[in-house]
This record gives structure tokens, C-alpha cells and sequence, in this order.
């Protein structure tokens, strides 16, 4: 999680309630209370609802 709320720039909460909401991409369980992302998910979600200054 620390890699990817430094990549798309929101806090831990954010993308949390982003990801209940259904526009964030899903995370991957791996087991306990672990889970993992997709960096390729992350990046197509960056270029579709990221706006560049």
C-alpha cells in the first residue's frame, strides 16, 4: 500500500473508500489481511482519472 499511495499521490483512506465505491482498481488478496495491486491496474487507472497539471 505504501508503493501505491506514493505512486497515485492519495492517502491509505482515500484509496480505500475509492475502492469501496468501486473506482479504484480492486485489490488482490494474498492471504490474511494481505493484499496486492497490479501496477499495470494502477497505471491505466492513473491515465484514465488523473489529470496532469
Amino acid at each position: 500500500m505504501k508503493d501505491v499511495t506514493e505512486i497515485v499521490g492519495m492517502h491509505r483512506s482515500t484509496i480505500y473508500k475509492r475502492i469501496n465505491e468501486g473506482s479504484f482498481p480492486k485489490a488482490i488478496s494474498i492471504g490474511g489481511r494481505s493484499i496486492r495491486f497490479l501496477e499495470s491496474s494502477i497505471r491505466q487507472w492513473m491515465l484514465k482519472n488523473v489529470q496532469p497539471n
